[in-house]
């Protein structure tokens, strides 16, 4: 009996170990960072770097890579299948090194394993790139990396090198050959892995000075980090109605995306997008055009600091190659210039009053009666007025009218260059006229298309002339669809990139009085839409970005370098899926959130300086010292108190200036007002025909819907479409509104 609870003791005492280790395993299993069902986090095993990590060995070694993606726990989600990719980028880009499916249940860990030979002495940046499952969340690559520096085998004794890291406190350091191998770094005393301390430098050595951000809002309790720049992009997920605002954050090196908007109905988009303040408020607006199925919507957003979002302002359904946005008359008033394929012309919209929220065409710039081409604005000649240049087809001059007075004058043609193979002229895909690059002091453009090139266009002693040819791209038949202007190399001056549609990639920059092809990547194999380009600063850290779509991938690619006066471009960021054709736009969208002050509350992401401060809610959020006071007005004594996302959170008079205007209001047709403030305009009005009246923008009548007053003349004219058709017998006795 006694060897008996002997047994039993043993076997109780092993059971509570069991169970306490368990226990300790569940405590220690990782938690979800997101829990969206997607592959939201991904590690190292061996080791583990938290998001970055760096060593050095001799070629011929070799490296054991361990790592795993972690689904997401979220009760109701389908298990998670995807793809757990390793990637490796040498300067060229991030390609895969070895892929894997997974196909894992929720708050599971996928696992792999790769082990590679290191031959040839070279800097080897690896990532490891989780795949989502079935399109829950957007495809991120994660942020945890590994840079490997393989060095030739041996070293010179005393030999010295640069450490890997060379930026902040890091710059300068260098590392010595002892007894045939690498010292250590020594990045001194101020160095952190991770920035922690106040002091005005970089010290984790990411560019970035006292970068501080606990909780993720863009401000630093250091002050100094605010946002300038935010980077919009249509279409991510492969959703054609998305659009994405992005930030760049330091703290974990990523764009998060802080607004995002998603409008019904819309299946497709055209290339381009541009920024500039449209509607006369001081705040930058974005333009795009994007399809709903039966017609393109021209459409312009602008930003609302009371609800810190962005919205559209103004639409029409209307075909267009977006150009740029100026002061094209000189009246101190922005407008707009695109290329309407549908009329066959070029065209100036705009509004000139303060705080715009319709548009209309104030001159048809050129009706070239056939194909157009992508179109431009800048200012060559340095006159403070900024040409508009564009082409209306292949066997064209490219013409430059300008504003002289009292309407947009022609005032130079210049000869394009030959097709690709020579058969004519070429014709533009696409267009820029936004930076010098020839260093001259004034604008130039850079032009692409079917010739496979990028050329010059330049102004100089009253001439307009093509200054520069770039070689052909590779591949016999490639046009360059889309180029873009923008300080690429960092030295201070605008440079250029051309991307082709057999899938080059190529950087120009005008240095020691010539110009020059920078960098060349002529193996990325995948095709740009036409014009789905932009240059900016999107991390705000003083360097140039590009990005660039790829219509046949279904991708949005970000490219950069930080280093001054750089040769070699990496693929830092990839938004995929993403639709065929996106907007792509980088600058100051939001003007609110530039402020560099302390943020108050480094814990709360809500609060930071700027932020939106909701009156009495006893919370400081704009970090100003103390929180807002509430004051509500009925200012039209309609007995409606008009709403103020600050001052009065509770106010429902979408216009209480407007006593007609009200929630208890009834809707009247046919006047453009959202009147019953619902977020409706003109809701319940439907055609009204039978009154020889064709009303398009109130009733959306057409010819279809009111045959008996769209009509016109012959069955071939219909009014009312916003277009003159003169082939269709249109003239502006039978159609005043089309072609008056």
């Amino acid at each position: 009996m006694k060897n008996k609870n002997v047994v039993i003791s043993v076997m109780l005492i092993t059971l509570t170990v069991l169970l306490l280790s368990q226990a300790l395993l569940l405590e220690a299993k990782p938690k979800p960072r997101l829990g969206n069902g997607g592959f939201d986090d991904a590690d190292f095993f061996t080791p583990d770097y938290n998001n970055g990590g760096t060593e050095t060995f001799d070629a011929g070694g070799q490296r054991d890579f361990n790592y795993k993606c972690h689904c997401a726990n979220q009760p109701g989600q389908k298990p998670c299948s995807g793809n757990i990719r390793l990637q490796v980028d040498t300067g060229s880009g991030f390609v895969n090194e070895k892929s894997d499916t997974c196909n894992i249940d929720e708050g599971q860990w996928c696992s792999a394993n790769h082990t590679k030979t290191f031959n040839t002495a070279d800097i080897y940046t690896f990532r490891i790139f989780c795949d989502e499952d079935a399109g829950t969340d957007h495809t991120q690559p994660s942020n945890e990396h590994v840079v490997l520096t393989v060095q030739e085998s041996g070293c010179t004794e005393n030999e010295t090198q640069d450490c890997p890291l060379q930026q902040g406190v890091c710059a300068g350091t260098t590392q010595t050959c002892i007894n045939g191998s690498w010292t250590e770094c020594d990045y001194g005393s101020n160095y952190e892995t991770e920035e922690a301390t106040c002091d005005e430098l970089d010290n984790d050595c990411n560019g970035f000075v006292d970068d501080i951000d606990a909780d993720g809002d863009g401000s630093s309790p250091c002050g100094g980090m605010g946002i300038v720049n935010e980077l919009l992009i249509t279409g991510v997920n492969n959703n054609p109605g998305q659009i994405d605002v992005f930030e760049y954050r330091p703290v974990n090196s990523s764009y998060v995306s802080v607004w995002s908007t998603d409008t019904s109905g819309i299946t497709g988009g055209n290339s381009g997008g541009e920024i500039g303040d449209l509607t006369h408020d001081g705040v930058n607006d974005f333009v795009i055009n994007r399809y709903d199925g039966t017609d393109y919507i021209l459409e312009v957003w602008t930003y609302n600091p009371s609800s810190m979002e962005w919205y559209r302002v103004w639409y029409d359904n209307k075909f267009a190659f977006i150009g740029d946005i100026g002061d094209f008359d000189n009246d101190g008033f922005e407008e707009l210039v695109f290329e309407n394929p549908n009329n066959d012309t070029v065209e100036v919209w705009g509004n000139d009053s303060y705080n715009a929220t319709s548009f209309s065409k104030e001159a048809t710039v050129k009706d070239c009666g056939h194909t157009l081409f992508h179109n431009a604005a800048g200012d060559l000649n340095n006159n403070g007025i900024p040409e508009l240049v564009f082409q209306c087809s292949s066997s064209d001059d490219i013409e430059v009218l300008e504003w002289n007075g009292s309407g947009y004058e022609s005032i130079a043609s210049v000869t394009p260059p030959l097709s690709r193979g020579g058969g004519g002229n070429m014709f533009i895909d696409d267009m820029e006229c936004n930076g010098d690059v020839n260093k001259n002091g004034v604008a130039d453009c850079v032009v692409c298309g079917n010739s496979g090139s990028s050329h010059v266009l330049t102004y100089m002693n009253g001439t307009y002339f093509i200054e520069y040819n770039a070689s052909t791209t590779s591949g016999d038949t490639s046009f360059t669809q889309t180029c873009s202007i923008g300080d690429i190399d960092n030295d201070g001056f605008a440079d250029w990139f051309d991307s082709s549609s057999g899938g080059g990639l190529r950087v120009f920059s005008y240095q020691d009085g010539y110009y020059q092809q920078i960098w060349d990547y002529s193996d990325h194999g995948d095709n740009p839409p036409i014009g789905g380009s932009f240059v900016g600063d999107a991390d705000n850290d003083g360097k140039g970005e590009f990005v660039v779509g790829y219509a046949n991938a279904y991708k949005v690619e970000l490219w950069e370098s930080d280093e001054v006066e750089a040769t070699n471009f990496s693929n830092t960021f990839t938004w995929d899926p993403a639709v065929y054709a996106a907007n792509m736009i980088i600058g100051n969208l939001n003007p609110y959130n530039d402020d560099t002050g302390v943020d108050c509350n480094d814990s709360a992401s809500s609060v930071y300086p700027g932020a939106l401060d909701v009156c009495g809610d006893g919370i400081d959020q704009d970090c100003s010292g103390s929180d807002t006071t509430c004051n509500c007005a009925d200012s039209d004594n309609d007995t409606y108190n008009g709403y103020d996302a600050v001052y009065c959170p509770t106010g429902t008079d979408c216009n209480d200036n407007n006593a007609s205007i009200n929630p208890g209001a009834n809707e009247t047709c046919g006047n453009g007002v959202d009147d019953d403030c619902d977020d409706e305009i003109d809701e319940g009005c439907g055609p009204v025909c039978g009154d020889d009246y064709c009303d398009g923008s109130a009733y959306n009548e057409d010819c279809r819907t009111c045959p008996e007053d769209c009509w016109a003349g012959e069955r071939g004219a219909c009014c009312g479409d916003d277009k003159c058709d003169t082939n269709k017998g249109e003239t502006a006795e039978l159609c005043p509104v089309d072609c008056s």
